[in-house]
């Protein structure tokens, strides 16, 4: 068996790191690594297994990956380094396997998928043959190999132990990536877990930002599912967290950022009926109502009566209602806007004709049967004196 390393360590019975050692030690067991502020693995070790069902051993190299690591395929060569770095493969490994390996993290950071695919961690055989590139990344052929190519029978991934057997290891979280929706719509958040003693227990819990106006209140679809929706009453940026806790270790939590965006509100003016007739100085109501995904929202309405008047206002139960006497005779435009107090609004408009029946003579020209022309004359008799 050829000489590599052990990377020395030491943890309380709480499985909490206290002692890293400053060098390797010499011992044909390989070598071992923790280190919790690294961005793409926790753990890396490299050793000797048996391969498949042959009884042969290989070399492998395993490391349990961060959340930060998967989709990172872009990173492979700086993960790769860092790996060497802390745990150095055995003299003897040929260009192939040294190439295969590489390939293999590339897969893994690819298409590894946290709680799903690739297990709680990733191990890089040297016995694996070292297959062209288009075929490790290829979609259709990652379905067959799984980014285990030529692998036979099946053995479980495993590390090796600081001393004696691995305590229970604590489950690791993934929150998903940032995303972003709309206030009063859900928006889909897609965790995922994993523990080598079988799914743990999860929660999700949210704490909203400094940008959230008080009243905001939000929902899961089911809080304790890893895949659920997330709705919000009103917009901002909120932080949600998914916990998990699998009842021996401390629970280990991932947070995971969704900024919800306001959606302005839709208004409907219902009165006055378009073209409808009011007398000079009767009072024309006007009503507009307005729907609004986010309930937490206030509302100010502004009605412009096309006579030089403005109303403003505070909505009433999704309704702005107001009134008003025109002293002269014409056609207005009314335009109602409904604004949220995040800057979204809607407006509309009706058309209403004031007349004055004290005016003078109204004369019109058209056709009969459209034919014939005819004109019309009228007018109102004022009184006398």
């Amino acid at each position: 068996m050829e000489e590599t390393t052990w990377y020395v360590s030491l943890v309380d019975a709480n499985g909490e790191l206290q002692y890293t050692g400053d060098a390797y030690l010499d011992d044909w067991m390989g070598s071992y690594s923790h280190d919790t502020g690294s961005q793409f693995f926790v753990h890396s070790s490299v050793y000797r297994d048996e391969f498949g069902t042959t009884g042969q051993d290989t070399v492998i190299a395993s490391i349990v990956p961060t959340t930060e690591a998967y989709g990172r395929v872009g990173s492979v060569n700086e993960v790769w380094d860092e790996l060497l770095e802390r745990t150095p493969l055995p003299p003897g490994i040929t260009a192939d396997q040294n190439e295969s390996m590489l390939k293999q993290l590339a897969c893994h950071l690819l298409y590894a998928i946290p709680g799903q695919t690739g297990g709680p961690t990733w191990d890089l055989e040297a016995e694996h043959p070292n297959i062209p590139w288009e075929e490790v990344l290829d979609p259709s052929k990652v379905l067959d190999h799984e980014c285990n190519w030529g692998f036979t029978g099946d053995r479980l991934p495993t590390i090796p132990p600081v001393n004696g057997d691995p305590d229970d290891a604590s489950p690791m979280v993934h929150a998903g990536a940032d995303t972003a929706g709309d206030e009063g719509s859900q928006v889909w958040l897609d965790g995922a877990t994993s523990d080598d003693g079988g799914r743990p227990e999860t929660e999700w819990s949210y704490t909203a930002g400094e940008d959230v106006d008080a009243g905001t209140t939000c929902t899961f679809t089911d809080k304790s599912s890893v895949d659920t929706g997330f709705t919000c009453t009103d917009d901002g940026t909120f932080t949600v967290t998914l916990t998990a806790d699998d009842g021996v270790n401390r629970p280990v939590s991932d947070s995971a950022q969704v900024t919800v965006k306001n959606v302005a509100p839709v208004i409907t003016v219902t009165g006055p009926e378009d073209w409808s007739v009011h007398r000079v100085r009767d009072e024309v109501s006007v009503r507009a109502t307005f729907t609004d995904p986010g309930s937490n929202d206030t509302h100010k309405c502004r009605v412009t009566w096309d006579d030089g008047q403005v109303s403003t206002f505070s909505a009433t139960d999704g309704a702005c209602d107001a009134g008003h006497r025109f002293n002269h005779a014409g056609m207005n435009t009314i335009k109602v806007e409904a604004a949220d107090d995040d800057d979204g609004f809607d407006n509309g408009q009706t058309m209403a004709v004031v007349y004055d029946p004290r005016a003078g003579l109204l004369t019109g020209l058209g056709t009969v049967d459209g034919a014939s022309r005819a004109s019309a004359t009228a007018g109102h008799r004022r009184p006398a004196g």
